[in-house]
């Protein structure tokens, strides 16, 4: 599988104060994109690349849609993060949606991913949000919890609703579950 690891090829994004790449860095990019073809490397790392310049320029609609097809051709869950980010701080949650459904299905131990895909999802379709819950509270179930009522409390109220009624419903598949009776 492809993964573009642009921080670690660009350590000035990653971290400003570095100024070098270490040879070890870019080894374990070259092992990690070997199942990838030169032209899905090359075509992602020129998208992410225009999108980064794009930001830079204030050109924010541009440098969104090449983040988004930047994390949709390198299938890599910091790609997707970027772009959901992104979207999200244009205040385009429909546009993230999509990435932030790849950023969960490409990373699915990361707590926040599917914190995010969910609470882009919930407004929506509950059904859609319910595999987020469900992975969020098995992934840290002492503080999914929490992040959950913190979630629903800046929430629309339809949207809060909806996730009280997922709540619900995972409640009464789990009855013996702590964690799911908020």
């Amino acid at each position: 599988m492809f993964t573009l690891t642009i921080f670690t090829c660009f350590p000035a994004i990653a971290d400003p104060d570095k100024e070098s790449v270490s040879k070890a860095s870019l080894n374990a990019v070259d092992e990690q994109n070997q199942d990838s073809t030169p032209y899905q490397h090359r075509e992602s790392l020129f998208k992410f690349l225009v999108a980064e310049m794009a930001a830079s320029r204030n050109m924010q609609s541009i440098a969104l849609n090449y983040y988004l097809q930047a994390a949709e051709l390198s299938q890599d869950p910091q790609a997707a993060e970027q772009s959901t980010l992104f979207a999200i701080s244009m205040q385009s949650p429909l546009i993230a949606i999509p990435s932030a459904k790849l950023w969960a299905k490409t990373d699915p131990k990361n707590l926040q991913a599917q914190l995010v895909a969910m609470t882009l999802f919930i407004g929506h379709s509950i059904d859609a949000a319910l595999p987020y819950i469900k992975l969020a509270l098995e992934l840290d179930p002492e503080h999914a919890d929490q992040y959950l009522i913190e979630i629903q409390s800046r929430l629309s109220n339809e949207s809060a609703n909806n996730l009280k009624t997922a709540l619900n419903m995972i409640a009464t598949q789990q009855p013996n579950s702590p964690y799911v009776h908020l």
